[in-house]
């Protein structure tokens, strides 16, 4: 799941709420806006209760209400089991569509299966339903969410320029079983591999999305390596906050670049700080709204698969000459979206 550690810094709820409306207002202005959707039930399903799926479910509303959908919400609080039952309720319910973002992209598939065969329209919102990221799963009509390998290069190929090319690099991944986790971890071994042979990855250790863990294993590496160590990988914003604060307090803080994905506000901070902090941002409200109108045009009739990739998003279009990446040096020109 795509939650993994999203807690940190809840954007005030007007701020969230403006965000909401000129996510929907970018949607309606695109050549294909959706048809209203003649009250349509549509389930809305949560992995966790984080600040990352609070802003992916207001863009969800903000579309519902947009497009004329009857909206319910649920949250699975973890547990694969639960949302299991909860793609079983939405189907027994009638519902004729359901935005997910899964606890299990393996896991969920039975069910999901289910429901397509069930003729319910259901589109995946941050994380891909299946084996691989960036593919729209067979039956389903489509995908809002960055390919986890593309991003993940992304942040590589920035990271590799901060340090020249060269050095001692340390990497905390959530779990090497969860497939975001993976996915990032091996597209950005695999590129420094390729296009930059003297950067070193000298540890890989996972925080299993806890941020006490994250600053511990922080902690830890830069007692062991010292100067050293020139950057760290640091998955979810969330963690990379908590590496960061860690940091204040050895004599390396300021000299070792952090690299994250996620857009998250307080992260963004650090980088408005003049600090040497990369990120690679996503839109949470962005992704619930363009998963909520690719259902919608599905109940009305368009089946075609979509994938609606995070690059392509209105919210991430003043990052575009900047590979999507954010640094201090663009650090003004992305309004996040958490």
């Amino acid at each position: 799941m795509k939650s993994n550690g999203h807690c940190g810094n809840r954007l005030p709820m007007a701020a969230l709420a403006a965000a909401a409306l000129s996510v929907g207002a970018g949607i309606a202005a695109g050549p294909a806006a959706a048809q209203d959707a003649n009250g349509a039930l549509v389930y809305n399903l949560q992995p966790v209760v984080f600040p990352y799926m609070a802003a992916q479910t207001a863009g969800v509303e903000q579309a519902a209400k947009q497009y004329n959908v009857k909206l319910v919400n649920a949250n699975s609080n973890g547990s694969l089991e639960t949302q299991i039952s909860q793609v079983k309720a939405a189907v027994a319910a009638g519902a004729k569509g359901i935005v997910i973002q899964t606890n299990d992209s393996i896991g969920i598939v039975p069910a999901i299966k289910e429901a397509v065969s069930a003729g319910v329209c259901v589109a995946a919102a941050a994380v891909a339903i299946g084996p691989e990221t960036g593919k729209v799963y067979p039956g389903t009509k489509g995908l809002a969410a960055w390919d986890e390998t593309y991003d993940a290069k992304l942040l590589a190929e920035a990271m590799a320029k901060a340090i020249d090319g060269k050095g001692d690099v340390a990497i905390e991944v959530g779990l090497l079983t969860n497939g975001t986790s993976k996915a990032r971890l091996d597209s950005i071994q695999a590129y420094w591999k390729e296009k930059y042979p003297d950067i070193h990855v000298v540890a890989v250790e996972q925080h299993q999305f806890n941020v006490d863990k994250a600053r511990q294993i922080a902690l830890s590496l830069v007692n062991r390596m010292g100067d050293s160590l020139k950057a760290m990988y640091v998955e979810t914003n969330p963690g990379a906050i908590s590496v960061l604060q860690a940091l204040k307090t050895t004599p390396e803080n300021g000299k070792i670049v952090i690299g994250s994905i996620g857009g998250e506000k307080g992260y963004q901070d650090f980088i408005r700080q003049g600090l040497p902090v990369i990120d690679v941002p996503e839109v949470p409200l962005s992704e619930g709204a363009s998963a909520l109108k690719l259902v919608v045009d599905c109940i009305n009739g368009d089946k075609s698969p979509v994938f609606v990739q995070e690059q392509d998003m209105p919210a991430m279009q003043t990052l575009k000459s900047a590979n999507y990446v954010v640094t201090k040096d663009n650090v003004g020109d992305f309004t996040p979206e958490w």
